[in-house]
């Protein structure tokens, strides 16, 4: 790893031991810290030179609890911080390719209230409706705005959040809205979940970074669904467009079979996706960047990711993908990921 970066990493470690000497008889201050480190490989495209690198990963922050009702949390996360999907930083390129920036920026900053049935959070927060997959938004960006969960009943929840998707590290573009009803059902040994949302987001032509889509006012109708039977869960994501404007091109869907969990040492977690991601089935500016490097919309294919915890804060992974475009000119890619992250 090069030398700054290393200055860079340490410094995040030095602030959450820092943080975690914090004591206050009013106050109480909890620091957290995780790396994860990646090799990844891309190849078999037809227009992109192959790629081969190892990269990190490292965020660290302070979640303070003011009362029993309030809480906050800060948190600084390596990465780029004009493209914040992406927070992966280069520590050795195998091939020939271009050293992109690296970074060290606060990628979340929120207050949390917790209310009987209602919890709400504000300010720069991550993204708080429930999916199947990040087909539709990549859960690396955090949004600012404000987002209420109203626990209706046990079974029953009510989400609406208004965000300003950010624009780089400073400015915003644009405004979204999301609501979203959250529905579970039991039926002897079947968990069923059933989630419909809606998302309107009104675009802005003034972005400077965040230029793909951002321009466009785009509505969607989206459900999410999942049924689950012991460790197994087969869910869905599927949404299209309804402003009128992109016929033909307003669809998308992912379809995920899952086996396991990672929540204990030893846990193993299995997912295969397939996916269809259509040209304004998404705002491509912030859809899921994780299986392809050329696009996050007009495109198809499968996904497959393996974790095991070796411990209680350590897993190792791999992730394979397989895509190309839709239409237009044609592109493909295969993308390989071997992983390990520690928590402490």
């Amino acid at each position: 790893m090069k030398m700054k970066q290393q200055i860079k990493v340490t410094g995040l470690l030095v602030f959450a031991l820092f943080c975690n000497g914090i004591h206050s008889e009013t106050l109480r201050h909890e620091s957290f810290a995780d790396v994860l480190l990646r090799y990844e490989n891309d190849t078999e495209h037809n227009n992109l030179r192959d790629r081969e690198r190892m990269r990190v990963i490292a965020h660290v922050g302070i979640q303070s609890h003011w009362s029993t009702r309030w809480q906050s949390q800060v948190r600084l996360s390596t990465g780029l911080r004009n493209r914040q999907n992406v927070p992966a930083i280069t520590a050795h390129r195998f091939n020939d390719q271009p050293n992109p920036d690296d970074d060290v920026y606060i990628d979340r900053a929120f207050l949390t209230g917790s209310f009987s049935q209602l919890t709400v959070k504000l300010g720069k927060q991550p993204w708080a409706s429930k999916q199947i997959t990040d087909i539709f938004w990549d859960r690396d960006l955090n949004p600012i705005g404000a987002s209420v969960d109203w626990q209706i009943s046990d079974n029953n929840t009510l989400h609406v959040s208004q965000f300003k998707p950010l624009d780089g590290e400073g400015a915003t573009v644009g405004n979204l809205t999301v609501a979203q009803w959250q529905s579970t059902t039991r039926w002897k040994q079947w968990q069923l979940t059933f989630m419909p949302w809606w998302v309107n987001y009104n675009g802005d032509t003034n972005a400077r970074f965040a230029t793909k889509d951002t321009q466009y006012d785009n509505e969607f109708v989206r459900v999410s669904m999942s049924a689950n039977y012991g460790p197994w869960q087969l869910g869905a994501d599927v949404g299209k467009s309804i402003t009128g404007n992109f016929d033909g091109e307003d669809t998308s869907f992912a379809v995920e079979l899952r086996h396991g969990q990672l929540k204990y040492e030893n846990d193993t977690l299995l997912q295969f996706r397939v996916f269809r991601v259509e040209r304004f089935g998404v705002i491509r500016e912030f859809a899921q960047n994780a299986v392809s490097r050329f696009t996050t919309a007009n495109m198809e294919g499968w996904d497959f990711r393996l974790r095991h915890k070796i411990g209680a804060y350590w897993w190792l992974g791999m992730r394979y993908s397989d895509t190309e475009t839709i239409s237009d000119e044609e592109e493909t890619g295969k993308r390989l990921r071997i992983e390990t992250q520690y928590t402490f």
